[in-house]
C-alpha cells in the first residue's frame, strides 16, 4: 500500500499540472475525477487485507479451541478484522463522495437535472405550505 501511495505523489509531482502552475493556490485547488481510481484501488486492496483477516480469525480460533495460542491472541487478529473493515469502509466512504461529488455542477446526489437545489427550491416556494413533501 506504501508503494501505491509513493506512486502516487510521484504522478502528481511529475503531472503537467504542477509543472504549469501559477499560482499558490492552485496546490489547495480540487482535483479531477481521476483522482477517484485512487481511493477505488484503496478499497479493492483493503478489502482484499480484510479477507484475509478473517481467514486469520478463523484459524485463530480453531488454533484456540485446540489449545495451541491463547485467548490475546485471538482478540488480536479480531481487532485486525475491526482495523481493516474500518478502513475499507473509509476508502469506500472517500471514493463514494469524490465520484459523486465530482458530477456535473448544479445535480444534487445522482439524480437528474430537475432535481437540482435550485429547482427543488423553486419548486418548494411555488407550493401551498405543507402541499411540498420531501
Amino acid at each position: 500500500m506504501v508503494i501505491i501511495i509513493c506512486f502516487f505523489f510521484l504522478y502528481i509531482i511529475t503531472s503537467e499540472s504542477i509543472k504549469s502552475m501559477d499560482s499558490i493556490q492552485s496546490l489547495f485547488a480540487p482535483l479531477d475525477k481521476d483522482y477517484c481510481l485512487l481511493f477505488y484501488w484503496l478499497t479493492v486492496v483493503n478489502f482484499i487485507f480484510l479477507a484475509i483477516a478473517g481467514l486469520g480469525f478463523i484459524s485463530a480460533l480453531v488454533m484456540l479451541f485446540r489449545g495451541k495460542v491463547t485467548i490475546m491472541s485471538t482478540f488480536y487478529s479480531f481487532l485486525m478484522i475491526l482495523v481493516y473493515a474500518l478502513m475499507y469502509f473509509q476508502s469506500r466512504l472517500f471514493y463514494s463522495m469524490c465520484v459523486t461529488g465530482n458530477m456535473k455542477v448544479g445535480s444534487f446526489g445522482v439524480g437528474s437535472a430537475s432535481d437540482s437545489l435550485p429547482a427543488v427550491a423553486t419548486q418548494a416556494s411555488g407550493a401551498s405550505p405543507g402541499a411540498y413533501r420531501f
